[in-house]
């Protein structure tokens, strides 16, 4: 629809996707998935160009334009970005209007990655530096998230690398990232290993609330 008829047809497009997949009662995003995929065809048809891309996202209903932004990041990640800079990562969301910082931040390390070899140690420095804490959670989530990928369902392993980390905060972030990523997408033995993970995050512990939205 976006190649033949532009970003004229966003409204539309718009329309029948909440027709297929209607808000929840509390006008919650049933499934993210139909504006999430606007993101990304919006990242192609502008050449890459994120911020003209994120304010095309602001066209859509704002309870579902941050999952157009989602797929705009997620796009633009996944391509060459010649102009990041490792020594200041931090730079790129520095840039963006406040709206899309969070979005960012949890999408940086992917960028990272494309340049700098992965280590759980190198990765949560880089997100200790972000500009503030709640930017530095969603960063670290990331982090834990990979680390629950490499575990192939070893607790030992997501307690050891997450542990690693010096920064109470950021090592308890991880865990919680990971666990996480083991129910989204269902690792063996997933409902176990969540919660044993979760188990190691003490009972206390108070999150930024670092939400994406």
């Amino acid at each position: 629809m976006l190649l033949t008829s532009g970003k004229d047809s966003m409204p539309f497009i718009e329309k029948q996707c909440l027709r297929l997949f209607p808000l929840t009662k509390d006008q919650k995003v049933r499934d993210p998935g139909c504006i999430h995929g606007v993101g990304h065809g919006l990242v192609s048809l502008n050449n890459l160009d994120i911020v003209k891309t994120l304010r095309d996202c602001d066209n859509f209903n704002k309870i579902v334009r941050s999952d157009c932004w989602d797929g705009a990041f997620m796009e633009y990640t996944a391509s060459i970005v010649p102009s990041f800079n490792t020594k200041d990562p931090w730079k790129f969301c520095s840039k963006l209007d406040n709206a899309y910082q969070k979005k960012c931040a949890s999408y940086i390390s992917f960028m990272y990655l494309k340049y700098v070899p992965y280590s759980t140690k190198t990765f949560a420095e880089m997100c200790s530096k972000a500009p503030n804490q709640q930017l530095e959670e969603l960063c670290t989530r990331w982090v834990g998230y990979i680390i629950a990928e490499d575990s192939k369902g070893s607790l030992e392993y997501i307690k050891k690398e997450c542990k690693s980390i010096k920064s109470f905060f950021e090592s308890t972030i991880c865990l919680i990232g990971a666990a996480q990523e083991i129910e989204v997408d269902h690792y063996t033995n997933w409902k176990t290993l969540s919660k044993l993970t979760c188990a190691e995050v003490p009972k206390d512990f108070n999150t930024t609330g670092g939400s994406e939205q």
